[in-house]
């Protein structure tokens, strides 16, 4: 079983986003929120080929979820959900372009404690050739 999360996490952290991503992280965190935040969250990682028990391929799938509040940029106030549309799109060509992820889902989602909060999620899956460290649409 292998899992890309951190790779991913260094990937995104090396882009060039429209605004200044306060923090890149693990879905499984207890830190303070900040915006804009971007969160790496592994949702699936199951055998998809083994022989003998030795897993060659697994299916992979990660969401990625992204949080802004509104903001003002050079000057002008301008809407959350502008903002994560811009960081999404940024991830989104990281994403498939590096690991030629498909895209499963692309939705903005209430954020239930924080209404000042925008959130776009985004989903991806793939299937991950361990032993020869390549991913497959």
């Amino acid at each position: 079983m292998k899992s890309l999360t951190d790779e991913i996490i260094t990937l995104l952290q090396g882009q060039s986003y429209p605004v200044t991503v306060k923090r890149i992280q693990d879905g499984y965190s207890n830190l303070k929120p900040v915006y804009p935040t971007i969160v790496i969250h592994e949702i699936d990682n199951r055998t998809h080929m083994a022989i003998l028990g030795k897993e060659y391929h697994s299916k992979l799938e990660y969401q990625i979820d992204i949080y802004a509040k509104d903001m003002v940029i050079s000057g002008e106030p301008t809407l959350a959900k502008t903002v994560v549309d811009g960081i999404g799109n940024v991830v989104d060509t990281a994403l498939q372009t590096q690991y030629g992820f498909t895209r499963t889902v692309r939705t903005r989602m209430p954020e239930g404690e924080d209404k000042t909060v925008s959130r776009l999620t985004l989903r991806y899956s793939t299937l991950l050739d361990i032993q020869n460290d390549i991913t497959y649409r």
